[in-house]
């Protein structure tokens, strides 16, 4: 594929492309809490400190990054320690039903997050996809890559990102589409897709939004509409990498321009 632009990326820097705000906290004190692997159905004994804080596009704190012991990782006695996501829970959702949604995708051959541990009735650990630095490109990096281009801190990834052909992205996507479909799985309409680059230029598209009610069973009945919002993602990163268009406002699933 050709493209009609270039782009310059700034110098290295010490601010994180995130496309979520994370805020570091002090570290609190660490719990002790049972475990359990969806996928055996045994639980384990795990201690979680919490390290970090990240604020949702509702302005809700719904998850953070936190430091995971296990006894199952002991080394020659030596007690190891992964970071993961701690993901929180309203009265709305619950653990065990993200838990069985996810399970449903795996099942099902589609691409998602490796690792889901239910800690609680309203709290889940999950795999820190972007610990090696990579990052994710979908609906909660749109208006971050505007702030990036203004800023002039564009980042190597953004350029894996714009080398990229959206066509292979739409059909990465429309293959899981298919296999959803065969399966009886409706995937979140509103945010169906991320694409997750890595450090070395490979990149994957996942399901990481993981609804107990999804958009696409609710509204449409179908998942029809999944491709075409992943795109309009795709097109206002590129647009927005590349100094085009305006600053997109997006809102309870429909993306909506407005004057920057």
């Amino acid at each position: 594929m050709n493209n009609d632009f270039e782009i310059h990326i700034s110098e290295p820097h010490d601010e994180p492309a995130e496309p979520i705000e994370i805020k570091l906290i002090e570290a609190e004190p660490v719990r002790v809490l049972e475990a359990k692997d969806p996928i055996t159905g045994l639980s384990y004994e795990v201690s979680v400190q919490k390290i970090a804080e990240e604020m949702s596009m509702g302005n809700r704190i719904n998850k953070g990054k936190v430091n995971v012991w296990t006894d199952s990782d002991l080394d020659d006695e030596v007690l190891k320690m992964q970071v993961m996501i701690a993901k929180y829970f309203s009265d709305a959702e619950s653990a065990a039903e993200y838990a069985d949604y996810w399970l449903k995708l795996l099942y099902a051959g589609i691409p998602t997050i490796p690792k889901v541990l239910i800690i609680g009735e309203k709290e889940v650990l999950l795999t820190d996809m972007t610990s090696d630095g990579s990052v994710f490109y979908g609906k909660d990096n749109v208006n971050p890559s505007f702030q990036r281009y203004e800023k002039n801190k564009m980042t190597e990834l953004d350029a894996v990102f714009l080398s990229i052909d959206p066509e292979e992205i739409k059909a990465k996507a429309e293959e899981i589409i298919k296999k959803a479909n065969a399966n009886g799985i409706f995937l979140p309409s509103d945010d169906p897709f991320d694409i997750l680059i890595h450090p070395d230029g490979s990149w994957e598209v996942i399901v990481l939004d993981l609804l107990s009610k999804p958009f696409s069973e609710v509204l449409e009945g179908n998942n029809s509409f999944c491709v075409d919002k992943i795109m309009s993602f795709v097109s206002h990163m590129r647009n927005a990498l590349t100094g085009r268009g305006e600053k997109p406002f997006i809102v309870l699933g429909k993306t909506v321009v407005i004057d920057p």
